[in-house]
């Protein structure tokens, strides 16, 4: 079923671990069954951090390699709103965390003097043409905004590494969207979701992954 017609069917995870489990899974399958196309193409997903508005204010909580996305942007910091760094440094005892960003140049900060700060771990994926892939974030540099848990399907990914994407709430004339897979992207496979990012969603057939060791 999720073969012949993948929009009307719906897998919901119980976690984002089972969530990832699954994805991983049902892509086997279809790579197998020719599906989804064999070439590969190897792109870094953001994947939340879980940590706290509170927690975010202490250096220990951070991690080198970790991307830090700032909401608000700082004067002081040279930090503009809605913008990305990648942690280069910390420093536990001080409360410092050192950062290079995206824009250009490293700064050094007491996380507890910024707001509107999130923080992402970084993990490696495979696209391939015909990738069902749900939006782990909302884009606004699409042409039309497309909002976080949206999915769609791969349908073209080109020589520089940039994928088509065929939103499944598309309408005739609407312009497809884009995403660049040599950055570091808020997608992922979209064969199963979380029970949250299933809200709101209308399909056929739905499958529940329970885990009947916690439930016992």
């Amino acid at each position: 079923k999720h073969v012949s017609n993948p929009k009307s069917v719906l897998c919901i995870a119980p976690s984002n671990r089972e969530r990832i489990e699954i994805n991983e899974a049902v892509r086997a399958m279809l790579r197998e069954a020719g599906h989804i196309g064999e070439r590969e193409h190897s792109a870094l997903v953001l994947r939340n951090s879980g940590v706290g508005k509170s927690d975010r204010k202490l250096a220990l909580n951070y991690h080198p390699g970790q991307r830090v996305f700032y909401s608000k942007k700082s004067r002081r910091y040279g930090i503009r709103a809605k913008s990305f760094a990648t942690v280069v440094e910390v420093n536990r005892r001080d409360n410092l965390v050192t950062v290079r960003r995206d824009s250009g140049g490293e700064i050094t900060y007491n996380p507890k003097e910024l707001y509107g700060v999130t923080t992402y771990d970084v993990e490696p994926r495979g696209f391939s043409i015909g990738d069902r892939i749900q939006y782990r974030a909302p884009d606004d540099s699409a042409s039309k905004r497309v909002p976080n848990g949206a999915l769609g399907r791969i349908t073209a990914i080109d020589n520089k590494g940039v994928a088509t994407i065929l939103l499944d709430t598309a309408r005739r004339g609407d312009l497809p969207s884009t995403i660049d897979l040599s950055r570091s992207v808020q997608i992922d496979h979209g064969y199963a979701v979380t029970s949250h990012s299933s809200q709101g969603k209308t399909v056929e057939r739905v499958f529940v992954s329970v885990d009947s060791v916690a439930g016992s």
